[in-house]
């Protein structure tokens, strides 16, 4: 079942959430405002996609299932086809390079350095998370897949692994999302470059689960999240309804 203190107050409503881990940041800060407004509960299970849809398959329980991308929903649905109730658009996600602050590897900013011997890189399974597979369909779509898989040191489960890999020093470049990049302190020893200037944006979408045992709670959730104010939390991770970004190649942005 999901982790969790036991529910001492009967009494007080709760909501389940599965969240993947890179909309974690976001997220919690969500949750902060919406157990206020409606002195609920909210519990958070995060993971990758592929664990999280295997919980609500396995439990069938839960009531919102908020993956890194719409790939997330896929795998929920590739688990459990009548898993999802309904479902919201929340916005775009956007990869960027992330590094040590002050990228003392010298990194060049550009996908094809990925396949240069002189940078270690760490990226995300593509079987497992979001990430890992919109990142090898990034590569793929500009055919360098196969060379930068010879470069690869390892293949992180999700993304938890993969700033901390640059910042301790094991991997001199990883690729993640823009909204993982105020997680713990992210922020303070690592830097992000963006990639190849226009980038395109993934969706996202939080879903109301089949299981859910409270749909007017998790249907108030969606609402915080489509508010003016669950918006602005949004944008502050990276989060926006516009695709593209243009940006210059290898510019740093915080």
């Amino acid at each position: 079942m999901p982790n969790g203190e036991p529910d001492a107050d009967k009494g007080i409503p709760e909501l389940v959430i599965y969240v993947e881990n890179g909309m974690v940041p976001a997220m919690v800060d969500l949750v902060e405002i919406f157990e206020s407004q409606y002195q609920t509960r909210v519990r958070i299970q995060n993971g990758d996609a592929f664990t999280l849809a295997g919980m609500v398959n396995r439990w069938e329980e839960g009531d919102l299932f908020i993956p890194d991308s719409h790939r997330g929903l896929q795998i929920l649905h590739e688990k459990k086809l009548d898993a999802i109730l309904d479902s919201l658009f929340l916005g775009y996600n956007q990869l960027a390079f992330y590094v040590s602050k002050g990228n003392p590897s010298d990194f060049e900013g550009t996908l094809n350095c990925l396949s240069n011997n002189r940078h270690m890189v760490i990226l995300a399974n593509p079987e497992t998370s979001s990430l890992g597979y919109v990142t090898r369909q990034l590569l793929m779509n500009h055919n360098l897949f196969q060379n930068v898989s010879g470069n690869i040191l390892a293949l992180a489960i999700d993304n938890r692994r993969l700033t901390s890999a640059v910042i301790n020093g094991d991997a001199s470049v990883t690729i993640d999302w823009v909204s993982s990049y105020y997680r713990n302190s992210t922020k303070v020893y690592a830097d992000t470059i963006h990639i190849n200037g226009t980038t395109p944006g993934h969706e996202i979408y939080a879903a109301v689960l089949s299981t859910t045992n409270n749909a007017p709670l998790a249907y108030a959730f969606l609402a915080l999240l489509s508010s003016e104010k669950g918006l602005g939390v949004l944008g502050y991770y990276g989060i926006n309804k516009q695709r593209r970004i243009n940006i210059a190649d290898g510019a740093f942005f915080e």
